[in-house]
């Protein structure tokens, strides 16, 4: 006959088996953790290239200043060997490139709105400079 004070033994082995299942859990949780960091870690850098590449295609095609424009130039260059760019960015920066290089070769860039209005403010006053 069993008393009152003695455990089932079914019992003993879960009370066994406990600081091993509160291990695998830290495990899994650490993991799971450690996953979420890096994908947050990853998604502020893409975040980041983003907000470079958006000024790096602002500065590339200011047709007014053209430091600022090569220097748009440059750093679309360097974000393209980066290794947040994936194939079809890269294609993106290669077009972006290519046509403003081609403009700052042939000169053929349009002329700023600003100018524009510049321009024709003066020709309505009489004060063009030809």
């Amino acid at each position: 006959m069993a008393t009152a004070t003695e455990i089932p033994g079914w019992l003993q082995y879960i009370s066994a088996a406990a600081p091993l299942a509160i291990l695998v859990g830290a495990f899994i949780a650490g993991t799971i953790g450690l996953v979420t960091l890096v994908e947050r870690t990853r998604a502020d850098r893409r975040d980041q290239f983003w907000q470079r590449l958006q000024w790096a295609i602002d500065a590339a095609i200011c047709t007014s200043d053209r430091i600022r424009q090569r220097t748009g130039l440059i750093v679309l260059a360097r974000l393209g060997s980066s290794d947040l760019c994936r194939d079809e960015d890269a294609d993106l920066l290669r077009d972006i490139a290519d046509g403003v290089t081609a403009e700052l070769v042939d000169g053929t860039a349009a002329p700023d709105d600003n100018e524009e209005t510049a321009h024709e403010e003066d020709e309505a006053s009489g004060n063009s400079k030809n």
